[in-house]
């Protein structure tokens, strides 16, 4: 499975895209990416409206995409609508990847 992540706003309002593909990461982190995963309910976060613009100033949005198969998954948030879950994978996706401004 591939994770993307696109990052925008926050103080610096630099843009950052991430990229996980499960397939090259150790066992390990791929068991906790996965774990994350199954925690999340994807189906209600992506059926949400993206946010618009946040309730909290500087605030980061979040686009993640699952791509698995040939099928895509999309969920849009910020920091006041992340759960803990979400918070957590944005986090595991930026640190296991190498991200890059855009």
């Amino acid at each position: 499975m591939v994770i993307e992540l696109e990052r925008q706003g926050g103080w610096l309002g630099k843009p950052v895209h991430a990229r996980v593909d499960t397939d090259r990461l150790s066992d390990e982190d791929a068991r906790m990416v996965m774990e994350l995963l199954g925690r999340i309910d994807f189906d209600a976060v992506s059926q949400s409206a993206p946010p618009a613009q946040s309730e909290i100033p500087d605030a980061h949005t979040y686009d993640i995409r699952l791509i698995e198969d040939g099928n895509q998954r999309r969920a849009a948030f910020d920091d006041a609508t992340a759960t803990p879950e979400l918070r957590a994978l944005a986090a595991l996706v930026l640190r296991l990847s190498q991200p890059r401004e855009m």
